[in-house]
């Protein structure tokens, strides 16, 4: 499997999923201009930014950016699953090892909608 299939080509339900949130906003932001050309170009780029910023959250905290909070907040009663903050992380990290490539749905077609926007825009101006 070549690298740009394993980036690439995942679920669609993801692919779906970056879509509708990337429409939402842009049909949010529409409705709160005057619909015009300039909020449809507005709205986009806006969502596409917006998509590809949680994409790209949702990739630090599969790295692990988080976890310090997580294990701070991991207490069942008085007593925590894992006995040290390294046990917690390496537990986590085998885990997540197959989530990796999660965010890229979300990142592409944030990126995608903010080049339709600088295209839309241009054609503008």
């Amino acid at each position: 499997m070549s690298l740009i299939s394993k980036l690439f080509f995942h679920s669609p339900k993801r692919y779906i999923a970056a879509v509708i949130i990337t429409a939402v906003i842009t049909v949010v932001r529409i409705l709160l201009l005057s619909p015009s050309w300039f909020a449809l170009v507005d709205g986009l780029g806006m969502g596409g930014v917006l998509t590809a910023l949680f994409g790209l959250l949702v990739l630090v905290a599969n790295l692990g950016a988080f976890n310090l909070f997580a294990y701070s907040f991991s207490t069942h009663g008085l007593k925590r699953k894992y006995r040290t903050y390294y046990d917690y992380t390496e537990a986590k990290n085998e885990e997540r090892r197959g989530n990796a490539r999660f965010c890229v749905p979300y990142v592409t077609v944030g990126i995608l909608a903010v080049i339709a926007s600088m295209v839309m825009d241009s054609l503008i101006h």
